[in-house]
């Protein structure tokens, strides 16, 4: 039998236990939790940045598509 640590108390448990009989953890939920909360961490850090950046990146100008857009035929 495999014997792991919980990551709540620190007593050793068996690796096939749900949750640790001592203190009730559950050491896969936790750890799932742990990853969505850093994904959405990091997918908030990304648009933050991202929005960052864009306000400081010109745009860029097309003096045809402007030309077109002004562009009145003579009556």
């Amino acid at each position: 039998m495999a014997l792991r640590k919980c990551p709540s108390c620190k007593n050793q448990i068996a690796a096939e236990t749900e949750s640790c009989p001592i203190c009730g953890c559950e050491p896969r939920a936790r750890r799932l939790k742990q990853v969505f909360v850093a994904g959405a961490a990091l997918i908030g850090a990304v648009v933050l940045v991202h929005g960052q950046f864009r306000q400081h990146v010109p745009r860029f100008y097309s003096p045809t598509a402007a030309h077109a857009q002004t562009a009145v035929a003579p009556r």
